[in-house]
């Protein structure tokens, strides 16, 4: 059986997460059917941003003649909640993938706060690290080049600055205010997000839609068709359609 959808008028904001480029993106978006269109936000990268600066690069890139679903990956799931929020007017649903909104470390009893500690973002990131932490130890050799060449593209002043702001910054009001649409992704097999914090994301808003999908904290790298199965019926979801499926030639 094959699934038919018709053209999606709602648009995909996808703000990547500690790197900042949006090229870890790529696997996803060539995922995506035709009839989903994204923009992939990237931050500078030699630049220490604050909220008032990041928005600004969003707003330049999406249009804004669609209504907006925030795709926010990871560190980013405070900042998307805050900019869908801050534009409440066009952003229609938010999808949290990986994610959290506020300091997971207080959450955290892992290694995530050995990896968000000083000592470690100071020194370029190794595939045996990403691996490990990050991608699962199946993961291909182009996706672990891809992360580790995208997680020393920000300066180490500017991936520090993004580590402390993570760790400062708490998105807890802005979605328990938010009266529309959260999809909550969490990866079955995520080192780096607790439990602690799923389950806070959750119980902060009852709108929160919560579904779990095999893979590592990367999940979008590593399973984005995965992924899909649950983002596109979301998607259709409020738009209203009702897809029909047929068979497959």
């Amino acid at each position: 059986m094959s699934l038919q959808l018709a053209k999606n008028p709602h648009h995909l904001v996808l703000i990547p997460g500690l790197d900042g480029t949006g090229m870890l993106f790529e696997p996803f978006v060539q995922a995506l059917p035709p009839e989903i269109d994204a923009t992939i936000v990237s931050f500078p990268h030699d630049k220490a941003s604050y909220d008032h600066d990041l928005f600004a690069v969003i707003r330049n890139v999406i249009p804004w003649n669609r209504p907006l679903v925030v795709l926010a990956e990871s560190s980013s799931g405070p900042l998307g909640m805050r900019f869908a929020s801050a534009q409440r007017e066009n952003v229609q649903a938010l999808i949290l993938v990986s994610s959290f909104v506020s300091n997971p470390i207080v959450a955290a009893s892992n290694w995530s706060t050995t990896f968000l500690s000083k000592p470690w973002y100071e020194k370029p990131p190794t595939a045996v690290s990403v691996r490990k932490h990050l991608l699962g130890k199946n993961a291909p050799d182009t996706m672990v080049n891809k992360t580790v060449n995208a997680l020393r593209t920000p300066w180490p002043t500017v991936l520090g600055h993004r580590i402390e702001m993570m760790k400062k910054i708490d998105a807890r009001e802005a979605l328990k205010n938010w009266d529309k649409p959260v999809l909550y992704i969490r990866a079955e097999n995520d080192q780096f997000v607790s439990k602690a914090s799923t389950e806070e994301v959750c119980r902060l808003n009852h709108r929160v839609r919560m579904v779990s999908v095999p893979g590592p904290h990367l999940l979008l790298q590593s399973n984005p068709k995965g992924a899909l199965e649950v983002i596109l019926p979301f998607l259709q979801s409020l738009s209203g359609q009702n897809p029909a499926t047929t068979e497959a030639a």
